[in-house]
C-alpha cells in the first residue's frame, strides 16, 4: 500500500492546477516532468511502484493524508480536472447523481431523455426507483424537465 511519505517522495501535488509532477526520477521520466497519463475513459492514471492509481485518488491522498472511503467525484464532471477544490468525497450514489452527460448507450445523446412512440420521454431515477417525467415534444422540453427534477431530486448534481 501506497504511503503518504512514498507518495511525496516520488510526487508533487499543484493545488490551482491538479496537475502532479514528477520530484524523483524514474526509468524514463525526468524530474519535474508531469505525471500519469490519460485513458481512453478520460481519467488521469499514475504508476507508483508498479501499481497503477487514479490520480483524483491521489489527489486526495496528498492532500488529506488519508486514502478516500469511497468514490471522489469531480464536482464539474470533468475527468481530467484534478483540482481539490473540485474533488469531494463522494458515495457511489451520490457519484452517479452527478453525470453530466448521457452514456453512449443514449440514442438522444441528451441525459435523463429516450425515444418514445409520442415524442421523447423523460425519467430520473431517485433511490434506485424510475420516475416518469412525461413525453415531451422535442428531445429538448423532455431534457429541460429532466434537468428541472434533477436539481430538486438530486442532492449530489452540480447542475
Amino acid at each position: 500500500m501506497l504511503t503518504h511519505e512514498r507518495l511525496k517522495h516520488f510526487l508533487s501535488y499543484e493545488l490551482e492546477t491538479g496537475v502532479f509532477t514528477r520530484v524523483a526520477p524514474c526509468r524514463g521520466v525526468r524530474v519535474g516532468d508531469p505525471a500519469g497519463r490519460k485513458t481512453s475513459h478520460g481519467y488521469w492514471r499514475i504508476t507508483i511502484d508498479k501499481k497503477t492509481y487514479a490520480a483524483h485518488r491521489l489527489a486526495w491522498f496528498y492532500v488529506h493524508g488519508v486514502w478516500p472511503v469511497g468514490d471522489v467525484d469531480h464536482m464539474n464532471g470533468n475527468r481530467q480536472d484534478n483540482r481539490i477544490a473540485n474533488l469531494r468525497e463522494a458515495t457511489r450514489s451520490l457519484n452517479m447523481q452527478n453525470l453530466h452527460c448521457a452514456t453512449r448507450a443514449n440514442k438522444t445523446g441528451l441525459l435523463g431523455v429516450s425515444p418514445h412512440a409520442c415524442g421523447f420521454r423523460a425519467v430520473i431515477v431517485v433511490n434506485r426507483k424510475q420516475h416518469s417525467l412525461g413525453v415531451h415534444a422535442t428531445p429538448e422540453l423532455a431534457h429541460s424537465a429532466y434537468l428541472a427534477a434533477k436539481r430538486v431530486l438530486h442532492a449530489g448534481s452540480t447542475l
